[in-house]
């Protein structure tokens, strides 16, 4: 998927649905002027070469101030991807992530049962790798949990894979 320059400081929503989010289009997503952006629902896929700290412009809270809903599924690296969005200074104001289609599994579960999210209502982990342990402990949230056609790995994480591919 390519995406050029994209200028719409109206935006309020952006879904982007592919098995491969290339460099230059993530690059164009994560620093593009959409300050009324509520929603952002971008899976990665498993093409993407990216680094956690890459994803710091969507997760300081300073480029889009208004977002509340976050999606970042459909990614190889499920479980850091939760762990950086239960650390990150937007967690807080996060009424709902989607993690579907990734390789989450029982630590993602964890890392976002650990962070603090006052105002989440909904998480999808619809075909992750989750246990009963990991719903469990998601369930500690007090929130309701989304879909949860959970995925089996074997207990292996070498097993787990994307859902959503080309």
């Amino acid at each position: 998927m390519k995406v050029g320059r994209i200028a719409l400081p109206q935006l309020r929503e952006l879904v982007i649905i592919s098995g491969g989010v290339d460099r230059a289009a993530f690059d164009a997503i994560v620093s593009a002027p959409w300050p009324n952006l509520e929603r952002l629902n971008l899976q990665l896929g498993d093409e993407l070469a990216f680094e956690i700290a890459d994803l710091a412009p969507i997760l300081d809270g300073t480029t889009f101030p208004k977002l509340v809903h976050l999606g970042l599924g459909n990614t190889t690296r499920g479980d850091e991807v939760c762990a950086a969005i239960a650390a990150s200074r937007i967690a807080p104001r996060l009424e709902s992530i989607d993690m579907s289609l990734s390789t989450m599994g029982d630590a993602g579960a964890a890392a976002l049962a650990a962070g603090r999210f006052p105002k989440l209502a909904e998480l999808d982990i619809t075909k992750c790798f989750v246990s009963e342990a990991g719903i469990a402990a998601l369930a500690k949230l007090g929130k309701l949990v989304g879909e949860t056609e959970q995925e089996d790995d074997e207990g292996d994480p070498e097993n787990r894979y994307i859902s959503g591919r080309e």
